[in-house]
């Protein structure tokens, strides 16, 4: 396990894959909110206190994508790890964001891929 407790979100629209990942972090030690709706998911982070250490988050969602929550949140909270889980997220998309994701997983991905993904960006994570 190399959670150690600390608190991720997860956001998705995707039932299946929020599920999936959600169960995945909790079987690795970690505590977990996890959202459909990337605007509960805004709110709920900046009112939170302890705020998590890490976002993981897909890209295309509606109301709000991925890389809009991922630099909204880092507005708030700098030191925050951010993860993008998506299948639709292009090179092109994060050269152009002003803030960039620490690390991207192409959906689908497998367990072991997303647990080695996690080890690395937990390893900078206070």
């Amino acid at each position: 396990m190399i959670g150690n407790q600390q608190l991720i979100y997860v956001v998705d629209d995707d039932d299946n894959v929020r599920n999936m990942v959600a169960f995945c972090l909790l079987r690795e030690g970690f505590n977990v909110e996890a959202f459909e709706d990337p605007v509960l998911a805004l709110a709920t982070f900046t009112e939170a206190d302890p705020k998590p250490t890490i976002l993981l988050t897909d890209y295309n969602m509606p109301a709000m994508d991925g890389m809009e929550l991922l630099c909204r949140c880092k507005a708030v909270m700098p030191s925050l790890k951010t993860i993008s889980i998506s299948g639709t997220l292009t090179d092109e998309v994060v050269d152009q964001a002003v803030v960039k994701p620490d690390a991207r997983l192409k959906k689908p991905f497998g367990y072991y891929e997303f647990v080695s993904v996690l080890k690395t960006v937990c390893s900078g994570a206070e």
